[in-house]
């Protein structure tokens, strides 16, 4: 890192001439109380550098060597100089290399030897550290002002001829001394030295001896000799010694003559400083200047914020929360320590306010220990934004690793710990947790202040029923709950209920349902299902009792029951509010008030575990938000338009595809006729037949990495790779389909599932048959024209795309095998108008280097969101949960997962709130195939294409078992389109719907922060020590420079500058920024300790 970007820009300006005062108080040289030696045990910066350096008008000073040790030692206390507007002069010295003398030897002048040799010099002092670069700033702005001139000394022979190497012997310029001159005429001179440390610059040792002008004796003695020779040596001319010593120190004959500074290393100083710099006040080893009180409070008042309670966490993140966001993660916070389930649809926000949660909690105090579940798939971008966003450095766990966001790794325990509480919070794997061999350790030792489960419908029953067993997942949650591992469980999903009441009965009872409700899911079912009798047929008692159940652990709403009394009267509104402790008589349902039935049923269905613990913001309550007026005006919900794109095969293409569909149906029906027990060959072919799916490539090479494996060439972890396993955990048909035809599950489903027994469940006795057949299948993709169907269909669509006004497309696929093809064929048209983003990284088209080059997170959307030199993005799965892409209204499903609520994500990355009025989404298959004819069969019967709403959007997630099992030959499109029908009336029929879990709390009040971000800015900039830090930034109007420890961070206070300018970071809580400047404004802290 160059210093032009690690120098502050501090509040200093330049004030009245420090002479000036001088001339007035007398308070020059002779008023300090100098001593005749120091050393570095006497703290020569303070007690002999800073003040007499203040007083200073001038300043010559030799320096030793051209060497970051010099340059540091030159500058101790320089900063306080710059006040008094006086001049400085600089002699360093240098040695000559032997290939610097072949230069001088074949005709270079000096002045170009030197410039290339202590032009490295300068950026050599660049790497020393912090101080010395801070150090180093405040000389080159002393050469950029004109106001310190540099020489360089040069060892010569005897006529003045430069020498170097051997021939300079031991002739080093190791003088170091110095004279200054006050306004009143006072001088004090210095000599001594530095035995300088290998170790670093700051554990040199300086000793030196001082002389003072009004002390005549020892001054005419040794203090004038020394301001006498410094003009000599100035002057250019040839002089025995230079050291300040006597000329039988020197070696043989040689002299030393001094040069200009070369203008090229002036210049190369002088481009250290970003315009607009100007130096500190204060050297960076000086201690900080004492606190007034005021600002002694101010200090106090920032650090205690966050532990206010009261919400400071909320409005501080990076993220600009929406209301239903900031209402969600208030209740939660407010309401600590319970409970909640997060349902929002996908793509509004269940990550934004469990960060905030997650923020609020740990800033105040209140949350010490977490563990944080989420599928492997999203482990790392689920790091990345409670970074980013939250300010919230969170490890992750990764193959017995701790890795945190920045890289960092270490081994996450030692000496017999649990790998789960290597840290107080840790983010892991939810498929890791999940498996059995990991519960024991997950339910030992003490609970866990919060534990958070993200994608939460994977915690289900192995089956349709209730009475089913439920999976690896929902039993490792039950047995943490009976051992009462945590004191909060969070969980998260955008669909609760798959199918059935018990899919969210099963998630509230982990958090404990009160009596009768706890009974059992059929109990909850009923309840709801009374709103769909008469009213005076309800039964009225049954619904009392278990409000009365419900109210034993909860509290009704506060802005209901106002809302109740203001429209119905205290009287009226109390009968129904008191329902639940008043005795109920059979018959006396008149007096229940039947004229006023909305507003029962709104007080029945508000007042139950279901809307007490569960919050679910739907895109339909954010448009009642917009036309109500809560959101900021001109917020875009956006509409989507969804069409579908069947591709002709072609003859030669069809043949094959169908060759490898029957191949992998035989295998997979193998599996079946053995009842299960090769696992791994049902897995491996299902697999297989989602590769298919998505491109000839794809399956392509999963078949040679199979031919590979077989051939005994790779071991038989090859059989699947990243993609493949993502596939499997985020797989829902297992769990939804009845137990006598379930589908394989793979082995991040089923520990018992061994990979290692893959090859023997393939390398059966038709091997040899099996290996000619992949042959064939290679062959004759490899024959193949290079353009797939789809692929042709691709290009039409981005180009029909761009000339009909849209700026970008974002491409979807599930494998990152068929997004390297895709990128090949597209960049041959678009160059590097493509990035990619796959694997949590992204990539670009280098043209010079011939290939495809990493690019960071941030990088990849700064690129797309300009959509200047980008326009298309390819991605797979994994980045419908890294990247929001709400700039972009086009995107095209390259191929379509089984398992359609995965289509809903990477649609909501670009359908989100804020984001362009209209979405368009076109998904791509191949006409005549089985994903083709069922897509098409639901497309006329259901519509479920165009719009995604209501109760009917558990269906997309239960869809994946028909489609599987039709795609793999045991039922027919017909049979599986059926199924999905059945899935949709029954869900649509359920007496417990979506729309009873929408709710999002109202507030009574508005939140309070004792200190927001706005208050923050404000108490910063009346600290002295602070405030000195920042400067305006010299392109971003409203963000700043600030200096920390020599280096200048570009920041703001302001967190909608972040989202468009991602060079900021936001100056907030949590942030180490934040916690270094608080560090460095505290009463004797020096500088450096930022």
């Amino acid at each position: 890192m160059t210093l032009s970007c690690r120098l502050s820009r501090s509040r200093w300006r330049p004030r009245t001439c420090r002479c000036q005062a001088l001339r007035m108080s007398d308070d020059g040289f002779a008023s300090l109380d100098l001593r005749t030696r120091y050393d570095s045990l006497d703290d020569p910066l303070n007690t002999f550098y800073v003040p007499v350096l203040e007083r200073a008008c001038a300043y010559d000073r030799v320096a030793g060597y051209f060497s970051s040790s010099a340059f540091m030692s030159a500058a101790a206390g320089l900063a306080r100089f710059i006040n008094g507007g006086g001049t400085i002069r600089l002699l360093v010295g240098t040695q000559l290399s032997e290939d610097d003398r072949d230069a001088l030897l074949g005709q270079a002048s000096l002045g170009d030897v030197l410039a290339r040799s202590l032009t490295a010099d300068v950026d050599h002092a660049l790497s020393a550290d912090e101080v010395a670069a801070q150090r180093l700033g405040v000389i080159a702005w002393l050469v950029q002002q004109g106001r310190l001139q540099i020489r360089v000394g040069v060892p010569c022979d005897s006529d003045g001829v430069p020498l170097a190497g051997a021939e300079a012997g031991q002739r080093y310029f190791h003088a170091k001394f110095g004279v200054l001159a006050d306004e009143v005429g006072d001088r004090v001179a210095f000599t001594g030295s530095i035995n300088e440390s290998a170790s670093g610059w700051q554990q040199n040792f300086e000793s030196f001896s001082v002389y003072r002008s009004w002390r005549a004796e020892t001054w005419a003695d040794y203090g004038e000799p020394l301001a006498q020779e410094f003009e000599e040596l100035w002057a250019g001319e040839p002089s025995r010694g230079g050291d300040g010593t006597s000329d039988e120190h020197q070696a043989g004959s040689a002299a030393w003559r001094t040069v200009p500074l070369p203008e090229a290393v002036r210049d190369r100083l002088v481009q250290l400083i970003p315009p607009g710099w100007t130096p500190p006040t204060h050297d960076p080893l000086e201690p900080s200047p004492s606190l007034a009180s005021s600002e002694l409070e101010q200090l106090d008042a920032i650090r205690s914020a966050p532990g206010t309670c009261s919400g400071v966490g909320l409005v501080s993140a990076s993220v600009e929360p929406w209301p239903h966001q900031i209402a969600i993660a208030r209740r939660i916070t407010e309401t600590w320590p319970r409970s909640y389930l997060l349902a929002d649809e996908v793509g509004l926000g269940k990550t934004i306010e469990t960060g905030l949660v997650l923020r609020e909690l740990l800033l105040s105090g209140r949350l010490s220990t977490a563990l944080l579940l989420v599928p492997a798939s999203v482990l790392i971008q689920w790091q990345e934004e409670l970074s980013e966003k939250f300010s919230l450095d969170i490890p992750r766990l990764d193959s017995g690793d701790l890795v945190w966001a920045d890289g960092r790794r270490h081994k996450a325990a030692s000496g017999g710990g649990s790998v789960w509480r290597s840290e107080s919070v840790l983010l892991a794997s939810s498929h890791l947790a999940r498996r059995r061999e990991h519960r024991a350790a997950l339910t030992e030792g003490a609970p866990w202040d919060l534990v958070f489960v993200d994608e939460a419908h994977h915690a289900r029953r192995r089956g349709t029923k209730a009475s089913d067993a439920p999976n690896q997942m929902l039993a490792t949650l039950a047995a943490m709950k009976r051992e009462a591992m945590w004191d909060v469980l969070l969980l998260a999903t955008a669909t609760p209920m798959q199918m059935n009441t018990h899919d969210i009965w099963d998630l509230l009872q982990l958090f404990g349902l009160p009596s009768p409700w706890s009974e059992s899911p059929e109990r909850m079912e009923r309840y709801f299902a009374e709103f769909g009798a008469e009213f005076a047929d309800r039964k009225w008692q049954f619904l009392r009792e278990m409000l009365a159940g419900h109210f034993l652990s909860s509290d009704p709403e506060p802005a209901l029951v106002d809302q109740m009394k203001r429209e119905l009267g205290p009287v009226a509104a109390t009968r129904i509010t008191e329902f639940h402790n008043r005795p109920y008589a059979r018959g006396s349902t008149r007096s229940l008030g039947k004229d006023q039935e909305s507003w029962w049923d709104t007080w029945l269905r508000a007042n139950t575990p279901v809307r007490d613990r569960v919050f679910r913001t739907t895109r339909a309550t954010l448009r009642i938000y917009q036309a109500d007026g809560v959101l900021p005006e001109g917020t875009v919900v956006p509409e989507r338009r969804v069409t579908h794109e069947s591709c002709e095969l072609g003859p030669q293409a069809e043949a094959l595809y169908g060759r490898i569909d029957s191949y992998i149906k035989r295998h997979y029906d193998a599996y079946l006729a053995d009842r299960g027990r090769r696992r791994p060959l049902g897995f491996i072919m299902t697999v297989y037949r989602r590769r298919l799916t998505s491109s000839f490539h794809a399956v392509r090479c999963s078949l040679a990495r199979r031919r590979e494996v077989l051939r005994g060439r790779r071991q038989p972890g090859a059989f699947v790779d990243a993609d493949d396993l993502m596939s499997s955990e985020e797989s829902n048909a297992r769990d939804a389909t009845p137990a006598a035809s379930q589908p394989a599950p793979g082995p991040a489903e089923d520990a018992d599932a061994d990979w290692d027994d893959m090859v023997a469940a393939s390398a059966d006795e038709h091997l040899a048959d099996e290996l000619a057949e992949l042959d064939s299948f290679i062959d004759g993709l490899d024959s193949l024209p290079p353009d797939e169907p789809k692929v042709s269909k691709l290009y039409d669509l981005l180009e029909s795309s761009f000339t009909g006004g849209h700026q970008s497309v974002v491409v979807f696929t599930q494998y990152a095998d068929t997004l390297r093809y895709l990128r090949d064929r597209l960049r041959v048209f678009y160059g590097t108008g493509i990035v990619c983003y796959f694997g949590g990284r992204g990539q670009r088209w280098d043209p010079d280097a011939g290939e495809w080059a990493d690019l960071p997170k941030e990088r990849v959307k700064e690129l797309f969101r300009e959509g200047d030199e980008v326009r298309i993005m390819l991605g797979t799965d994994s980045m419908s949960e890294g990247l929001n892409l709400q700039t972009c209204a086009r995107v095209i499903n390259y191929d379509l997962p089984w398992n359609f609520m995965r289509v809903e994500q990477r649609i909501g990355r670009v359908d989100r709130i804020g984001g362009q009025p209209q979405v368009e989404v076109t998904n791509l298959s191949y006409k005549g195939t089985v994903e083709d004819d069922v897509l098409r069969r639901i497309e006329e019967r259901l519509h479920q294409f165009t719009t995604i709403v209501g109760n009917a959007q558990p269906v997309l997630a239960s869809m994946e078992s028909a489609m599987q099992r039709a795609a793999l030959g045991q039922i027919t499109p017909a049979h599986a389109v059926n199924e999905i029908e059945q899935m949709d009336r029954q869900a649509r029929a359920s007496p417990v719907k979506l729309a009873d879990l929408d709710a999002v709390p109202r507030h009574t009040a508005p939140l309070q922060p004792a200190m927001d971000l706005d208050g923050l800015k404000d108490a910063f900039l009346a600290i002295t020590p602070c405030a000195e830090r920042f400067s305006p930034h010299p392109d971003i109007e409203g963000a700043w420079l600030l200096h920390l420890g020599g280096t200048t961070h570009a920041v703001t206070f302001d967190r909608t500058q972040v989202q468009h300018h991602d060079s900021l970071s936001l100056l907030t809580w949590g942030s180490p920024l934040l916690e270094r400047l608080l560090n460095a404004a505290q009463p004797g802290a020096s500088s450096q300790d930022s």
